[in-house]
């Protein structure tokens, strides 16, 4: 299995209980019995963050940051090399700026996108995908 670049679109969905977000619930058991992880940017993060403080406040907010450090997820530093990466991704595609971190995420480690983002679509050709 490559590795898993998760979106926020598919956190998201995964700490509030939506049905794309089972899908996720079930890759990440799977990884964790396979003694493996996914993949999360840190700016990604921050957008789970802020996106979970504004639909349920800041107590899930911070519940889901907790939730992540037990999760079969990495934390991936966002260091210069990697904003360049994001940064010509956005130059050339019609992405968010956040959306273009998971794609240079993906295009390091060589892995697949996990997302329910319909803006992922414009990747497609040049990225793989797991659609929830």
């Amino acid at each position: 299995m490559k590795p898993c670049i998760l979106d926020t679109f598919a956190l998201v969905a995964y700490f509030l209980g939506e049905d794309p977000g089972k899908k996720v619930r079930d890759l990440l058991k799977k990884l964790k019995k396979q003694k493996k992880k996914a993949f999360l940017s840190e700016i990604n993060l921050g957008e789970l963050y802020y996106g979970l403080f504004r639909k349920k406040g800041q107590a899930k907010a911070d519940e889901a940051i907790d939730d992540i450090r037990r999760l079969p997820i990495v934390l991936v530093p966002t260091g210069w090399e990697m904003i360049l990466a994001a940064a010509k991704i956005k130059a050339t595609k019609p992405i968010s700026f956040a959306d273009a971190f998971v794609a240079a995420l993906a295009k390091r480690k060589q892995g697949i996108i996990i997302t329910s983002d319909p803006e992922f679509k414009f990747l497609q050709d040049e990225y793989q995908i797991r659609w929830l």
